[in-house]
């Protein structure tokens, strides 16, 4: 199996990529720290390039204060691979739930996250869409929020179940509360 992950080398995207490794998979990482900001359109052509003949693309990488290169990574992706018996698995937000609720405070993060779960709709069976909409989650970027947050491990086992058990039934998005 080849997987294709954008921010892999730091939070969920490393522990994504970790999964995969110990699961025999071929990593192909797309970092910023690696010479791939995804804000960057001829970028996002080289990695949309260099997908093609992956098995599971995982849209992990977020940047802040551009034009939603998630979203456009993520629609390019789903384009080239409709009908392919492919896997995506986008990593969302669950505070794409706060998009209408003016006191939140980010809003612009709520709305970019809220377009991107709109898109992981099915429109059909393949790919398969997973759309993971994490709480706050405890890594280097969330480590001065005071804040409840959830463990990159109980994601781990979370995307490992629904993986595992994807010839039984399909889980299309899941939301996690710390």
């Amino acid at each position: 199996m080849k997987v294709a992950i954008t921010g892999h080398t730091r939070g969920i995207g490393l522990a994504i990529a970790n999964f995969f490794r110990e699961q025999g998979a071929e990593i192909v990482g797309f970092s910023k720290s690696t010479g791939y900001d995804i804000s960057d359109e001829s970028v996002r052509s080289q990695i949309i390039e260099a997908v093609k003949d992956c098995d599971v693309f995982v849209n992990n990488a977020y940047v802040n204060n551009d034009e939603n290169s998630q979203l456009k990574m993520l629609s390019t992706v789903l384009s080239n691979w409709s009908g392919k018996n492919k896997i995506v698995i986008n990593i969302g937000s669950r505070s794409s739930d706060a998009v209408n609720d003016p006191g939140f405070a980010f809003p612009k993060y709520a709305r970019d996250k809220h377009k991107l779960d709109q898109l992981c709709l099915p429109v059909s069976m393949f790919p398969y869409v997973i759309n993971l909409k994490p709480g706050t989650v405890d890594t280097d970027m969330t480590k001065t929020r005071m804040v409840k947050k959830m463990q990159v491990s109980s994601l781990i086992k979370v995307l490992q179940f629904i993986l595992d058990n994807k010839d039984e039934f399909k889980v299309r998005s899941i939301t996690f509360t710390p």
